[in-house]
């Protein structure tokens, strides 16, 4: 008998905070380590329950989480990207169950770290009608290879999402959310102990599970965290614009319906792929959207640098001497944070628009740059600027859109203003890469 265990780690017992799930951090090191503490709580049960082989996947971020030396050593380690079936690779492989350790709850929810696949990208995903988190999108592609879900793990809200698609499997709570950085958790120890009782008891059950499956075809409805995600999405032909931050497409099942939904992240690590071919070394993505997939596209093809616009334009403003700079952006990227935490890395003290002011800044966006009304444009853009500036006097404005070095600079009197271009900062940055050595950029 054979056994897949995926295991994710926001909803693994003592993990809150992103810091905790993003490598590069201290907490990090430590919560992967909870993380594989887990999964060996998972393994152990399988063997318990008479498992003859049991694979573990790695199912975070770049999918390489885990120490495989901290693994239990009767475990088969599935880790690493890209893969097709993503969080339930191994379900091909002839398993008869499969076991979600330290999930959570969808985006847009209450609970711990809750996102849906990518969370600078997806607000909320529909499969025919019905919203899905992770644990529905990948427990119905398990469906699809005629593998059910037997049990779970992760906080109340996880569970409360999660049950009524699987009702029949195993739940175990390994804490209670309180906000979506807060919690009341079991100690790690009780929360693996809880674990292993709770897949061996739901593998002796497999027998009584039915994998649940989506007939196809699948419609499938996105709403995008901005406007601007669902314009760059919109770039594929098969997806239809519903409205301004919702597309849809149609696939014929639902492993199709999987794949086109990281269907951008998979083209732009293509194209990523063809530059290394190439020789280029460095590169850089001008659109400041666009880098809710950075931190993706670096795990993806490392031997690549991929500059990062926010990162560039903090060093540029510590260079200038520059202290104070009001953010003017798309309401996609003052949700990423792509700039708050750059900024105050570098000392430099990001001010953000009132929600008014963000609201006109989209009108001069998209009604005006993007519809070919520059006077639309600059007369919006015009009047956030000169309000900001007259709150924050002779605070720096940093134009983290495309659009607005288009219109901005236009403003009568915008000549006696700091502006602040990212864009061509991280041409700059790139250029200057380029005679570093012998690389290709």
């Amino acid at each position: 008998m054979k056994i897949l265990v995926s295991v994710d780690i926001e909803g693994v017992a003592g993990v809150y905070h992103a810091e905790q799930v993003r490598a590069g951090n201290p907490e990090y090191e430590r919560a992967r380590r909870l993380m594989a503490a887990e999964a060996n709580a998972a393994v152990c049960g399988a063997f318990d329950a008479g498992a003859s082989e049991v694979y573990v996947n790695d199912s975070h971020g770049g999918f390489r989480n885990m120490p495989p030396d901290l693994l239990d050593e009767r475990a088969q380690v599935i880790q690493g990207k890209p893969r097709y079936l993503s969080m339930v690779s191994g379900v091909e492989l002839g398993v008869e169950g499969v076991c979600l350790i330290g999930y959570h709850s969808r985006a847009q929810g209450r609970g711990i770290l809750a996102h849906t696949i990518n969370s600078f990208a997806f607000a909320r995903i529909h499969f025919n009608g019905q919203e899905l988190g992770e644990a529905g999108i990948y427990g119905a592609l398990a469906g699809a290879y005629g593998v059910p879900v037997l049990m779970g793990s992760g906080d109340d809200v996880f569970i409360q999402e999660t049950r009524p698609l699987f009702p029949h499997a195993v739940f175990v709570q390994t804490k209670r959310a309180t906000g979506q950085n807060s919690g009341i958790s079991l100690s790690p120890a009780r929360a693996c102990e809880a674990i292993r009782t709770g897949v061996a008891q739901a593998v002796k059950q497999r027998g009584s599970v039915a994998p649940w499956h989506i007939q196809g075809p699948v419609e499938v409805e996105v709403q995008t965290q901005s406007p601007a995600l669902a314009d760059l999405f919109c770039q594929w032909p098969a997806l239809e614009r519903v409205d301004g931050d919702v597309v849809r497409f149609v696939a014929p099942d639902t492993e199709s319906a999987v794949r086109m939904t990281n269907w951008p992240l998979e083209s732009m690590v293509r194209v990523l792929d063809q530059f290394v071919g190439m020789g280029i070394q460095a590169a850089a993505i001008s659109c400041n959207t666009a880098h809710a997939w950075h931190g993706a596209l670096q795990a993806r093809v490392p031997g690549l640098e991929l500059l990062h616009i926010a990162r560039e334009t903090a060093a540029e403003l510590r260079r200038r001497g520059i202290q104070r700079a009001a953010l003017l952006a798309t309401q996609g990227t003052y949700r990423m944070g792509l700039y708050d935490t750059v900024l105050a890395q570098e000392g430099v003290e990001c001010i953000l628009p009132l929600e008014p002011e963000r609201e006109w800044l989209m009108q001069g966006i998209y009604d005006g740059v993007k519809a070919g009304d520059t006077a639309l444009a600059v007369a919006r853009f015009g009047h956030v600027a000169r309000q900001l500036l007259e709150r924050h006097a002779d605070v720096a404005l940093v134009m983290a859109c495309t659009e607005i070095p288009l219109a901005l600079p236009q403003v009568p009197g915008a000549h006696d203003w700091t502006l602040i271009d990212p864009s061509a900062i991280l041409a700059m940055a790139l250029a200057r890469k380029a005679y570093e050595g012998p690389q290709r950029t």
